[in-house]
């Protein structure tokens, strides 16, 4: 169904793809971050003009969020207080009164892959990657297309764990305040059940994390606060979330699981190769990055034989996470003049790629329908 309409729209978004890693591999560096504005622009206009199917979840959110957007602002406010995701109540409620349907999938992809890019180009800035190996950092990121299309169609699980990934990435690296953040985790911990789970997962590594005693308690105590005062709404969305588990709200795609468990290898796989640099003394990597892949990692396997959105879900943030770790690794290969775990993570990358267009999530994009 669709077929015409669908081919078209993958070539011109697989076209694009391979324009911009040819591109962003010949400027100057300099002109990094204009090239992925550039692709930011292209994305955003991908998914205004994104015509979803009756099957597709945007389609369902369309349905579901009318019943709220017709509120007033006291209205939807009572309504959202409510509610167990409130941020998403507001959220969608805000870009509904721009009275343009498509500005909710639109804005949502602008955020998402603006920050994503944003981590790009700050690590292509300050790191000693080839030229010539730009295109691989991006490829790695597109190439699982369940992440560009569960941005425009689901919303609120890849805006939730986009957020929580940017907030760790800074906090990690360019060393920011989590303080500074903390609107932001409320946002996404309030958005979607997995953002909540990722958050919990951060504030057990500040716990555990290499810090004073005091900060310790100072961190459990704020936790706790923070706990009893949105007990109600946390609640609320725990037991939401609960329902992949217990299969209530359930869903699965064979072929999407099949192109989790390959993305999971990848991230495994840069996984062992940073530890072998850490053995080594590499002084570029971020151990705390590495811990944080390690453990979402872990947690996908877990909860592969007793979910499928689960595991999906934190695979978008394993494979953003290990994104950050691939700078060193390639140093590390253009040092030696090796290629192999180049060419290892790019053949999985096309394989993802490949697997997402057939019979993936993106094969249900399209931005156009013939009458």
């Amino acid at each position: 169904m669709f077929l015409y309409e669908r081919g078209v729209s993958l070539a011109v978004y697989t076209l694009s793809l391979i324009i911009i890693c040819c591109i962003i591999s010949c400027v100057r560096a300099r002109r990094i971050k204009t090239v992925l504005l550039i692709y930011l622009i292209i994305l955003c206009s991908f998914a205004y003009f994104y015509n979803p199917y009756i099957t597709a979840d945007l389609y369902r959110v369309r349905q579901y969020i009318a019943y709220w957007s017709y509120l007033s602002w006291d209205g939807v406010v009572k309504y959202a207080i409510s509610n167990s995701q409130p941020t998403w109540v507001l959220y969608s409620w805000i870009l509904q009164q721009t009275g343009n349907i498509n500005m909710l999938q639109t804005v949502t992809c602008c955020i998402v892959f603006g920050l994503l890019f944003r981590i790009v180009g700050n690590e292509y800035k300050i790191n000693k990657v080839e030229a010539k190996n730009r295109w691989v950092i991006l490829l790695y990121l597109m190439a699982n297309g369940a992440i560009f299309l569960q941005t425009i169609s689901g919303i609120r699980s890849a805006l939730a764990t986009t957020i929580v990934f940017y907030c760790i990435y800074m906090e990690t690296v360019e060393g920011k305040s989590l303080v500074l953040h903390a609107p932001l985790y409320v946002f996404a911990l309030f958005l979607h059940s997995i953002g909540a789970l990722l958050i919990i997962i951060r504030f057990i590594f500040l716990v555990i994390g290499q810090s004073s005693a005091l900060k310790k308690i100072f961190r459990i105590l704020v936790g706790v606060a923070l706990v009893i005062a949105f007990w109600g709404t946390i609640a609320g969305s725990l037991q939401y979330g609960n329902g992949y588990i217990d299969n209530e709200t359930e869903y699965r795609n064979v072929w999407q699981l099949v192109i989790s468990i390959i993305a999971m290898m990848q991230v495994g796989y840069v996984n062992i190769k940073s530890h072998e640099l850490i053995k080594h003394g590499c002084i570029t990597i971020n151990r705390s990055l590495v811990r944080y892949s390690d453990i979402v990692l872990l947690i996908c396997i877990m909860t592969l034989p007793v979910s499928y959105a689960v595991p999906m879900r934190l695979t978008f943030l394993a494979t953003f996470i290990s994104m950050g770790l691939l700078y060193p690794l390639l140093y590390a290969q253009n040092t030696k003049g090796k290629s192999t775990d180049i060419k290892i993570l790019m053949s999985l990358s096309l394989v993802i790629f490949m697997l997402s267009i057939l019979r993936g999530d993106l094969c249900g994009y399209k931005f156009f329908t013939l009458i």
